[in-house]
């Protein structure tokens, strides 16, 4: 039995240095970037929090992009947004190839909103605003309330042109956001800084559950022949 029990101890200490050893590995095309406009910095008076997860792979241009907004302690809505996650160059520099909207909604790159403007709408559906992303409510009967605490996600994905032209040039997120809090519009525009999380490459993945498959194999066996 204390044979068994060696054995086994030695399983789970090889286990636990595999996973060790991978933790620290990551993969070097795949970067993801994150901002936050937390309520009250800045011109952010929607008593909203947003943040914004760009992931891009360098190997392939694809990029998705997560937008959560979390709302505070207001009954509010959101009527549309626009996020500048890519910077310069010629027409969108991204494309669009799938996104996850609120039902009533529209988005397109290479476009953004008029805070201004009492209509809803991205200014120019066709392209050519660089850089920016925009979502809109199609109609007030479509815009996004939000209750106390509420939150909503939208999912956004597809190409971009290079790595270089990621945020707006100055190590920077842009957003324009307006809509509702209690009763009263509210219109955001601002940059807000972005910093760089890094992601677990594949072969981290597949170690760790390998030494956990091992690890769980050999608990089944020693319970058997206990």
């Amino acid at each position: 039995m204390q044979r068994k029990l060696m054995t086994f101890g030695g399983c789970l200490a090889i286990a636990f240095l595999a996973m060790s050893l991978s933790v620290p590995s990551y993969a070097g095309s795949i970067t993801t970037y994150q901002g936050t406009w937390l309520d009250g910095a800045g011109s952010n008076n929607s008593g909203m929090n947003f943040t914004a997860t760009l992931t891009v792979d360098t190997s392939t241009n694809m990029y998705s992009l997560d937008f959560f907004v979390q709302n505070l302690n207001h009954t509010s809505t959101l009527n549309e947004f626009a996020l500048q996650t890519f910077c310069c160059g010629s027409g969108p520099s991204f494309t669009i190839d799938s996104s996850t909207l609120p039902g009533g909604w529209s988005a397109a790159a290479g476009s953004k909103i008029n805070n201004g403007n009492s209509s809803l709408g991205c200014n120019n559906m066709g392209g050519g605003v660089q850089g920016w992303l925009c979502a809109s409510a199609n109609t007030m009967s479509n815009v996004l309330p939000l209750n106390p605490n509420g939150t909503a996600d939208f999912k956004f994905a597809g190409k971009f042109q290079n790595v270089s032209s990621i945020g707006n040039g100055l190590g920077m997120f842009d957003l324009m956001a307006n809509g509702l809090t209690d009763g009263t519009k509210f219109a955001l525009s601002d940059s807000f800084d972005f910093h760089m999380v890094n992601i677990p490459e594949p072969a981290t993945l597949s170690v760790m559950g390998t030494a956990l498959l091992a690890l769980g194999a050999g608990l089944k066996r020693k319970l058997l022949n206990a």
